[in-house]
């Protein structure tokens, strides 16, 4: 009988010690922001209007601009869009 309360205390110790591994990172957070710019695409802002090689800007991750005269800022990540 005691063999088999052992048992269950190193099944459920293991149990345990599996639940650990999803601990959140103590610290500060990286909180610089990401900037993406889609360019040349055909852009639908509305049902009824439609955007020829226009850019969109998405600054984390909400669109911030949307057109043919969109200033891509430098530190943007570009993503060609042209043939797609």
């Amino acid at each position: 009988m005691c063999g088999r309360h052992l048992l269950f205390f190193l099944l459920f110790l293991s149990g345990a010690l599996q639940a650990q591994d999803n601990v959140p990172v103590n610290g500060l957070r990286d909180r610089t922001g990401t900037v993406h710019a889609f360019i040349h695409a055909t852009v639908h802002p509305a049902p009824d209007r439609e955007v020829q090689d226009g850019t969109v800007l998405v600054r984390d991750g909400r669109i911030v601009a949307v057109g043919t005269d969109v200033d891509v800022p430098p530190d943007a990540v570009i993503h060609d869009l042209k043939g797609r």
